[in-house]
């Protein structure tokens, strides 16, 4: 199976949360690619986008997903908001229509908010969303590769879930 890991990252977080899910996936055999989306404006022109929900322009706005089985989405969660430059790569996308996607945030306070907002514009774009999931920083300083195994077991236990 191939995996895509897309994320933006500015304190690194969201960056070290990506890093641990292709390193731990790759060792379970799977083929994980990875790619961090960067914008084309300044820092805080990304901020006030994300404030105010506005798209920015990013680098390299032509992807192809076509030749991976699944795309894990990555944001740092700002005031329970995804990042502008997250939102606005989903929006330079094509119709998603049988790709699959798990979406993730990181943060301190509204990850879980950040995280489905970010599925709802994958789901806009007719993308198909398996899963969830938001990483406080604070438990990440303690146990990154625990906090990211735990997260991969639950999407394994919630795929089960839903064969069953």
């Amino acid at each position: 199976m191939k995996a895509l890991v897309v994320y933006y990252t500015l304190s690194g977080s969201t960056g070290k949360v990506a890093k641990e899910i292709k390193k731990i996936l790759n060792f379970e055999l799977w083929e994980v690619g990875i790619r961090r989306v960067k914008p084309k404006s300044g820092f805080f022109r990304v901020v006030i986008g994300t404030l105010m929900s506005r798209m920015v322009d990013i680098r390299h706005s032509k992807y192809n997903l076509d030749e991976y089985d699944l795309v894990f989405l990555g944001t740092p969660s700002w005031l329970g908001k995804p990042n502008s430059v997250v939102l606005s790569f989903i929006d330079k996308l094509p119709d998603l229509r049988n790709k699959k996607f798990i979406c993730f945030s990181v943060g301190m306070l509204g990850g879980k908010h950040a995280a489905e907002s970010l599925s709802s514009a994958v789901v806009q774009k007719n993308g198909t969303v398996l899963g969830t999931y938001w990483f406080n920083v604070n438990e990440l300083k303690e146990g990154l590769n625990d906090e990211v195994k735990k997260f991969i077991k639950s999407l394994d236990a919630s795929r089960h879930a839903k064969e069953a």
